[in-house]
């Protein structure tokens, strides 16, 4: 994994990994390889959800769906936005995202940071990099 973040974990310590939203979207839809994912997410460590990508996912979600993305995003624990996170996902976007990347993926990176967690995506380039472990999920 690259970037920053917690470098080392001790025996027994788990790491927490904040899941991006087209992991949970994907995962709506069916995807195997979003299920796969997701299930080495959990033997490695604790699987969180950033308000933010709760947000996203309640957005597409429809009818049945909307139950099943519910019940889904109540098995994870979410992690807020705070003005901390809110602060630093401002700098990252005046900074580095303005025209590259979208206000929510920043504050989603943001929250991670803050967390010393893990960011889990298929889709590395939408978040600004700085200080960002990322594990790639590959499917």
């Amino acid at each position: 994994m690259a970037g920053g973040g917690r470098e080392s974990l001790r025996e027994g310590e788990t790491k927490d990994i904040l899941v991006s939203s087209e992991i949970l979207i994907d995962f709506l839809n069916g995807s195997s390889g979003a299920l796969a994912a997701l299930q080495k997410a959990a033997d490695e460590g604790v699987i969180r959800v950033s308000a933010v990508s709760a947000a996203q996912v309640a957005s597409v979600a429809e009818g049945e769906r909307r139950t099943a993305a519910s019940e889904m995003l109540d098995s994870f624990a979410t992690v807020g936005v705070d003005k901390e996170v809110a602060s630093l996902a401002g700098i990252l976007f005046h900074d580095r995202g303005a025209g590259k990347f979208e206000l929510c993926d920043c504050l989603v990176a943001a929250s991670c940071r803050q967390l010393g967690a893990v960011l889990l995506t298929r889709d590395r380039s939408r978040y600004p990099a700085e200080g960002l472990e990322v594990a790639p999920a590959e499917y």
